[in-house]
């Protein structure tokens, strides 16, 4: 919608994305979690409050990922792709999307790195996640230092994880597209 020739569309995206990216994360959580039962009138249950604020807070910055990746095409890559009589579901297939992927992948794997690191707000709305049980044990062993430092490394492995495959995949595409 970022990239939408339609106005309308083009506006609410951009005030949907510079609302969101404005504004914590917690506090996005907060609303979702507070403001929703009282438009819809019942209570949610905070692993539905959990998806709802991550999902809101990762379009916008996605959105803004994939909208740069697609600007980043040389205007005459379409306009080539429309000399040779492709229409617009042709040229994204064949011409775009194949130059945009490689180039958003970084940025996207790094803001879900961010994202999983940035979920432990979650529990300050009452779900059960990994900060919030490392909460309890606390509360059972009184061993703060050794747990968090469990949750950190927990945290670290899926990272890691994540880069290392994020790298694979980029040494796939430099091949590929013979950089």
């Amino acid at each position: 919608m970022r990239t939408s020739k339609i106005r309308v569309f083009n506006t609410l995206s951009w005030i949907y994305v510079y609302i969101i990216r404005g504004t914590p994360l917690l506090m996005q959580l907060f609303l979702v979690y507070y403001g929703l039962p009282i438009l819809l009138g019942y209570a949610i249950p905070a692993f539905t409050t959990a998806l709802i604020g991550l999902t809101l807070y990762a379009t916008a910055y996605l959105g803004e990922i994939v909208k740069a990746g697609l600007q980043s095409v040389d205007i005459g890559q379409k306009e080539a792709a429309k000399a040779l009589g492709m229409n617009t579901i042709q040229e994204f297939r064949y011409i775009v999307f194949p130059q945009t992927l490689p180039l958003i992948i970084p940025n996207a794997v790094g803001f879900f790195i961010a994202l999983i690191k940035d979920s432990s707000l979650v529990s300050a709305i009452g779900f059960m996640e990994l900060t919030r049980s490392s909460k309890l044990v606390i509360a059972r062993t009184f061993q703060p230092f050794t747990v968090y430092a469990v949750v950190a490394l927990i945290y670290f492995i899926v990272c890691y994880v994540m880069s290392k495959v994020s790298q694979k995949v980029e040494e796939r595409f430099d091949i590929l597209y013979g950089k």
